[in-house]
């Protein structure tokens, strides 16, 4: 079988898994389910591959290549629509019936955006709370400062300073 579909049906399957086991154990993290599912998916595809390429070869390597980009694509794509307004607004533009979205008095309030997200950084690790004050946690200061080297390396503060011109600030 060709690696290229190999990858895309180890994909496609994983993402059918990981559907299953969210309406099966919906109270479950969404992502570590995921993660534990692709991970599984993963070494079924280097198995699958890797017997009939060879461990090393090129295409074993692209194939791992792409089925992990096409997971991180996915996991992207989920987290994005579980807490962005935008996402909302999209979803809610598309709900039968609805020719568009009439007016912010639709979508939630912005105060409880930002409480769920905070809660849900919380949930996951990433910040402890003391009385009414949010701090970073360990992970969270390991995350945030990956965050931030990242924003270096790919020149987002630049590109948000001048307004993606690719032009250093004045």
């Amino acid at each position: 079988m060709n690696w290229l579909l190999t990858a895309l049906a180890c994909g496609l399957g994983c993402i059918a898994v990981h559907a299953i086991l969210r309406r099966v154990q919906s109270q479950r993290n969404a992502v570590v389910t995921f993660g534990l599912t692709a991970l599984v998916g993963g070494a079924v595809l280097l198995a699958l591959t890797g017997r009939e390429y060879g461990w090393t070869s090129g295409p074993v390597q692209g194939a791992l290549a792409l089925y992990f980009f096409g997971c991180e694509l996915y996991t992207f794509m989920f987290t994005f629509v579980i807490g962005s307004i935008s996402a909302w607004i999209l979803m809610n533009a598309l709900r039968p019936g609805a020719a568009s979205v009439r007016s912010e008095s639709d979508a939630p309030q912005h105060v409880g955006m930002v409480e769920t997200r905070l809660a849900r950084l919380c949930q996951v690790g990433f910040l402890g709370k003391r009385g009414d004050r949010y701090f970073l946690s360990a992970p969270g200061k390991i995350v945030a400062g990956a965050y931030h080297l990242l924003r270096w390396c790919f020149a987002h503060d630049l590109a948000a300073a001048t307004a993606g011109r690719g032009q250093r600030p004045a």
